[in-house]
């Protein structure tokens, strides 16, 4: 019935079918959509939805929009990088209201709509609606346009659609700035890991948009060189744990992932859901998670409490869409274990999520390579990968045990050697090659001048062509807290 009653309402000639002033020219409507649709917004921001004037804007707008709509069969607003098109054309506002222009913009970025298409004239009650629902948007929530699509259907807007932000991808730099570019994106990965944290502790929201930029741009780096961003991950931030830890699992987490061949859209999911793994613990005592002896009985139920406070938080900080469906099963599985006798308690027998057995074995890693908290920089031993072995089929999915220990080596990058001819090292980059396992390559250094320098890459792969046998061999590994030497500085900084 409403249905034909709005039917009938459409063939009355309504006062905004009436020609605007000879003197408004396509182009100043133009102009003048985008500015009114700001205005609106920002009214009803202000004034709330029950307000005189507002409906008389309304009116005014109506008369200008559909008028727009009937002489170019419809509108179709994008914003894209060069800025903001209406209809193809790029609309450039005049001195005045560049600034409006830029807020309007930045406004439909923040809220994830890239695009916003109007296929045939209004009435009030559909613009209304249209505002209102543009207003009560929560900012960074890429849900948003999902959401609103569900919201015209159920108000039977069928004139309306919406879609997402698409985010550009950067070129990697050239192979001489990697590392420089390397350091930037973790250090950039600590920032939005403590920066989110700490705004979804004060009731805000995800900021999904940076961090999946951010993650786009890890995984693309990972997929031309990966050994610099594992080596990064040697980086043990005692005083920035939680941050520094969530980090160097996501590191590893994608690292795997890659070896498993995943599309890069699962490698972005897979990093973000790393990255918050153990968001929960924004609700544990800070005594109980900087606590320097063991734990007692009731501190650990404490802690254990972690994964469940982890999924509270994200449901609540940033709805729900895929991203957010692999951040809540990663965070509520990442210590339940392969066999279940981990924590959470399950009420019942499930099949573990990739991403969860994942990112488990990151997280245990990156803490069974942390060295104890009086020691400044963390040990690698090469036994530390016979013992993931042995909790495969147990504690962790046993092929994705192997395929990890097969990429980190039996020296994982980061480790402190001393090789065969008396020379210091550190491990650059693993053998791929399963029966050169032990022969990684190695960054030669030496003691000069009061301090530790470089002096080039060796692959202890290689053959001597007169004796047919390797050239060098590791001889032990050693502790780099003995010599106090920084091998994360030596190695990105040196």
């Amino acid at each position: 019935m409403v249905d034909e009653e709005k039917e009938k309402v459409r063939f009355v000639t309504p006062d905004w079918v009436k020609p605007p002033p000879p003197v408004m020219e396509v182009r100043q409507m133009r102009n003048q959509f985008i500015l009114g649709l700001y205005s609106l917004m920002k009214a009803v921001q202000v004034h709330g939805a029950d307000n005189v004037a507002l409906d008389q804007s309304i009116s005014q707008y109506l008369r200008l929009i559909n008028h727009l709509i009937l002489s170019e069969g419809g509108i179709t607003l994008g914003i894209t990088d060069e800025g903001i098109l209406l209809n193809d054309r790029k609309i450039r506002g005049k001195p005045g209201n560049n600034n409006v222009f830029k807020s309007f913009m930045r406004n439909l970025i923040g809220l994830r709509i890239r695009k916003l298409e109007i296929r045939n004239p209004l009435d009030e009650r559909e613009l209304k609606e249209l505002i209102f629902l543009l207003v009560a948007l929560k900012e960074g929530d890429e849900n948003n346009p999902r959401y609103l699509m569900k919201e015209f259907s159920a108000r039977k807007i069928n004139s309306i659609t919406v879609d997402s932000v698409e985010l550009k991808e950067e070129a990697l730099p050239q192979t001489g700035e990697r590392r420089r570019y390397a350091r930037e994106l973790y250090f950039a990965a600590i920032g939005i890991v403590r920066e989110i944290m700490e705004e979804v502790a004060d009731g805000k929201a995800f900021n999904m948009r940076k961090t999946k930029r951010l993650m786009q741009q890890i995984a693309a780096f990972f997929m031309e060189d990966e050994y610099i961003l594992l080596g990064l991950a040697m980086i043990k931030d005692y005083g920035q744990y939680v941050y520094n830890h969530s980090v160097n699992v996501a590191i590893y987490s994608i690292a795997l992932g890659l070896q498993l061949e995943l599309p890069k859209k699962n490698l972005v999911q897979l990093g973000i859901a790393s990255l918050f793994h153990d968001i929960g613990k924004i609700r544990i005592p800070q005594s109980i998670l900087n606590k320097s002896g063991q734990l007692t009985a009731d501190e650990w139920k404490v802690i254990q409490k972690h994964p469940i406070y982890g999924v509270e938080t994200i449901v609540e900080a940033n709805g729900w869409n895929e991203t957010t469906a692999r951040m809540i099963e990663t965070a509520f599985e990442h210590h339940m274990k392969e066999d279940l006798t981990g924590y959470p308690k399950s009420a019942e027998k499930r099949e573990l999520t990739l991403f969860g057995k994942i990112i488990a074995i990151g997280d245990f890693y990156d803490n069974l390579v942390r060295s104890p908290s009086y020691q400044l920089f963390p040990v690698f031993s090469d036994r530390t990968t016979g013992f993931l072995l042995e909790r495969g089929g147990r504690d962790f999915d046993p092929t994705l045990v192997k395929l990890f220990v097969h990429m980190i080596g039996s020296y994982p990058i980061g480790s402190l050697v001393m090789l065969g001819n008396g020379e210091m090292g550190i491990v650059v980059a693993p053998n791929k090659d399963v029966e050169l396992f032990d022969r990684p390559k190695v960054l030669r250094i030496h003691f000069q001048d009061g301090e530790y320098k470089r002096r080039g890459v060796v692959d202890l792969a290689e053959i001597d062509d007169k004796t047919g046998k390797h050239r060098n061999a590791i001889a032990k590994p050693l502790d780099p807290n003995e010599y106090q030497l920084n091998v994360a500085a030596l190695l990105f900084y040196g």
